[in-house]
């Protein structure tokens, strides 16, 4: 189909310059018999086709010099401002980039500067996660947080009749921490760990599936062509890296968790201008203020415009109609990150399972969030791409939005951290790990300040959502209030 759709659009070029009286050919139509063929040719594109043969049997070979038309990103002219910083070797590549196609969305521009193969964030083999790094996830304050996701598994398990084979799936997994955790409290619930048939993780970045591995004490094997390497777990349940969800095996019933994943996903920015939505793009800046690149909106409506923006606004659901926006508004929109939770939610309809989603962001819908971090750090996206995280906040609406409209699933949440974990126990279990003879004062203290920081609203309590989605048949979901557990808010 794509292949028809360029020759036929190539075509209507070829017959626009044939109009002309200086024609001297750029095409080869040689190959033209291998696209079309068959009765389902248009007549229109047939009497073209049979003209450009008749020309080139008139011609001769019909040729046109492309040499300029597919310059490497080398010959490319990036010309930085001398009093910047010499531009490291992403900014020269996604510079490049703009300089043959144009500016580039800001989810491209994440793309890049996260998820590049070379130079991307996730890539390097420095050290991103923890007091040392860029950031620090809730995993990594306390070893609660991981005990309350096991425990929410088991519930949750039980809640579904206890199926005797199942997977757990963590997209995301950091260093590793979160699943070393949850694994070694299911060491306590020996009928669930003995059903557990493998876990799967999720994860781009080559550094961190080796931090991974050695998180987990597994042997981590090479990499095949789609990416999946397999280790084991304690020497019994095996454990797969994948590059995405497509290659989990969605044909059995699964418990999953994706634990700060949902914010580094990127997105498209929009702004309401004179009227009408437009998108912010970047574009490269060879002025002698800023950065190498700079923010420009699009002078009309984007195909994000109206693939993100329209569809939301066409809507008649139970959401709380808004008034029109102000001039100026700002809107994020994250596609991938809905893409996600409905591909979890259809495995979910197939072969039954829960999910959990945890992640810094709103309810509703938000302007401008998007910024980046190092050593803990608020910086400038846009100085030396691949050195930071990017992130923004998730809109929660959104991802029930998505979930509500399908059928057999239900979602919960999203509800604020402190709450979910209140109600999972963890001050109960707070107080058996104080109350343990080996336990000193100061350990005491430790476990009392990383229980703090992860439950009170003004540091990551609050802040923090927690969202599950679970069959349709369950009414209720482990951590989360009654008046939570309804399928549209």
């Amino acid at each position: 189909l794509y292949a028809s759709v360029t020759m036929k659009s190539t075509f209507k070029i070829i017959r626009k310059f044939c109009r002309t009286s200086h024609l001297r050919a750029c095409y080869e139509i040689s190959s033209s018999k291998r696209f079309f063929s068959g009765s389902n040719i248009p007549p229109d594109l047939k009497e073209s086709i049979e003209k450009l043969r008749k020309l080139r049997q008139n011609l001769g070979e019909i040729s046109i010099d492309r040499s300029e038309l597919f310059r490497g990103v080398d010959d490319v002219s990036f010309n930085p401002h001398p009093s910047k910083p010499t531009p490291n070797s992403l900014t020269k590549d996604i510079a490049a980039r703009i300089k043959i196609s144009g500016p580039i969305t800001i989810a491209e521009f994440m793309q890049q500067a996260l998820q590049h193969p070379e130079h991307g964030y996730y890539s390097a083999e420095n050290d991103k996660i923890g007091e040392k790094g860029d950031f620090i996830t809730s995993p990594e304050v306390s070893q609660i947080f991981g005990e309350m996701i096991a425990v929410w598994f088991v519930a949750s398990w039980q809640a579904c009749g206890s199926p005797k084979n199942f997977s757990i799936v963590e997209a995301g997994p950091g260093k590793g921490t979160l699943m070393s955790d949850v694994l070694h409290s299911l060491n306590s619930f020996p009928d669930f760990f003995k059903c557990l048939k493998n876990i799967h993780l999720i994860e781009t970045s080559p550094s961190l599936r080796k931090l991974q591995a050695s998180r987990l004490k597994a042997n981590i094997s090479d990499t095949n062509n789609e990416g999946v390497q397999h280790g084991k777990y304690d020497e019994k349940i095996d454990l797969i890296w994948h590059r995405s969800l497509i290659t989990v095996p969605e044909n059995i019933f699964s418990l999953t968790v994706a634990h700060e994943l949902l914010d580094a996903l990127p997105i498209h920015l929009f702004e309401y201008k004179e009227g009408k939505w437009r998108e912010r793009l970047v574009d490269v800046d060879e002025s002698p203020e800023g950065f190498h690149f700079k923010q420009i909106l699009s002078p009309s409506e984007t195909p994000a415009v109206r693939a993100l923006l329209l569809p939301i606004q066409r809507s008649e659901g139970n959401e709380i109609s808004r008034p029109l926006p102000s001039e100026g508004e700002t809107m994020e929109v994250s596609p991938m990150s809905i893409a996600l939770v409905q591909e979890v939610a259809k495995r979910i309809q197939k072969s039954g399972g829960c999910a959990l989603f945890i992640d810094y962001g709103e309810d509703h819908p938000q302007g401008n969030t998007l910024r980046a971090y190092k050593r803990h750090k608020e910086v400038n996206m846009f100085e030396n791409p691949g050195d930071s995280d990017i992130t923004a906040d998730v809109d929660f609406a959104a991802l029930r939005r998505c979930v509500g409209a399908m059928e057999n699933v239900k979602y919960f949440g999203p509800i604020v951290q402190g709450l979910f974990l209140q109600n999972m126990g963890a001050l109960k279990r707070a107080e058996i790990l104080i109350d343990q003879p080996h336990v000193s004062d100061d350990e005491a203290e430790l476990i009392c300040d990383g229980l703090m920081r992860l439950m009170e609203p003004s540091q990551m309590g609050s802040k923090y959502k927690v969202f599950a989605v679970m069959e349709s048949n369950q009414k209720s979901a482990a951590g989360f209030p009654i008046e939570s557990n309804t399928k549209s808010q």
